[in-house]
């Protein structure tokens, strides 16, 4: 790689069909190995090839051994190679996973997946361990990293967020604005801006919440529209949590967060938030028609579905629409085996308590019966 100067994405490209960056970043540290004949042909695609020689004695074998190993680590740093000749004599690593800017934007990737998919209670130490190391490889010089490390920063704050830890995750959202704000990356800072929003205001700072939304909508124009409507709709949700705030301008900038080029998932999200903030004005049945359409598709993103669910609930009881919501509480009942985030645990226990008064209705009754059969002991924090 030195000597071509290729990354580790780029040597896995060439060295064939199967390699991945995740596998040469292995290799390279000796945590993987290969057979002596696999080795031959990854080598051989890239120009190298193997040759097994009788041990030397003295200096000029030594001299020989020394080349050869060193010439093989710079290809590929495979320890099978260095097993069939003796000893290692291959320098460690130079350079770990989080240096490399592909391989950080694959990981903020699926750190993103994961919490939409089941939530981040039980990933919350990886993604700290992610998290600091990408923060220390920045901060070691290496410039590429901040792009993707801002977002894999992000959304480990998120994660966190999802796991009830909410001063941690306020605190881990600012050291990702930082590094956005040094690559220069507007749409990062705007997306951050909006997290930011999103966890101060169920933290109980709503005031902040509007300011960190405010912040991230005077990018403008620059911003795609999906970031844009994000930030409305976490402006619309932070202004809702205040009492006195003019009613028909928070749905102005709720509406303002519609937009028909989201995406489905995208579109979900959104609708759930706004149903969500039209309960806290109110408006009950408004906010069950855009809670029912975030929910629809539930399997489209479980924890976020599971959410929107539990929040739906209890909207339907101040409704009295109780056998609709006891319907609800089955479905959320089947959800929530999927998910583990301490803020859906919490609302399903919010669901469990406000339900109990009704419990005389029978179907309400066996609902709750079979969602307490699921719900897990509350996380110690």
């Amino acid at each position: 790689m030195e000597e071509r100067r290729w990354t580790q994405a780029q040597l896995a490209g060439e060295l064939g069909e199967g390699i991945t960056q995740a596998w040469v970043s292995r290799a390279s540290r000796g945590l993987k190995d290969a057979t002596i004949g696999t080795a031959a042909r990854m080598l051989s695609r890239v120009g190298w090839e193997i040759r097994i020689v009788p041990r030397a004695e003295g200096k000029t074998g030594r001299m020989k051994r020394r080349q050869f190993l060193g010439g093989v680590a710079g290809a590929t740093g495979i320890a099978a190679i260095d097993a069939a000749v003796g000893p290692s004599l291959v320098a460690a690593a130079k350079t770990s996973p989080y240096d490399d800017p592909e391989y950080v934007a694959s990981l903020a990737n699926h750190v993103r997946q994961m919490r939409q998919n089941q939530g981040g209670a039980d990933s919350i130490k990886a993604v700290v361990h992610h998290a600091r190391h990408v923060i220390s490889a920045v901060d070691n010089g290496n410039s590429e990293l901040r792009e993707p490390a801002a977002e894999l920063v992000r959304v480990s704050a998120l994660t966190l967020y999802d796991a009830d830890y909410v001063d941690a995750a306020e605190d881990l959202a600012g050291k990702a604005l930082k590094l956005a704000r040094e690559a220069g990356d507007l749409e990062s800072q705007a997306n951050i801006y909006a997290s930011l929003s999103q966890i101060a205001a169920y933290g109980g700072n709503a005031d902040r919440g509007i300011r960190y939304a405010r912040k991230g909508l005077s990018f403008g124009s620059d911003l795609t529209d999906y970031s844009r409507a994000n930030l409305h709709i976490r402006l619309g949700r932070s202004l809702a949590n205040i009492r006195g705030q003019d009613v028909t301008e928070i749905r102005e900038v709720l509406e303002a967060g519609r937009n028909s080029s989201l995406s489905p998932v995208e579109a979900l999200s959104i609708s759930g938030n706004i149903g969500l903030a039209l309960a806290d004005l109110g408006d009950h049945e408004e906010a069950i028609e855009e809670l029912d359409y975030a929910v629809h598709d539930i399997n489209s993103m479980r924890a976020w579905g599971a959410e929107f669910l539990a929040r739906e609930i209890p909207v339907m009881l101040d409704s009295g629409k109780l056998q609709l919501a006891a319907m609800r509480i089955i479905e959320l009942a089947y959800a929530v085996p999927y998910i583990n985030s301490a803020r859906v645990d919490k609302y399903v226990r919010e669901v469990l308590a406000k339900s109990a008064s009704y419990s005389h209705v029978s179907e309400m009754r066996e609902a709750r019966e079979l969602l307490r059969t699921v719900i897990s002991e509350p996380r110690t924090m």
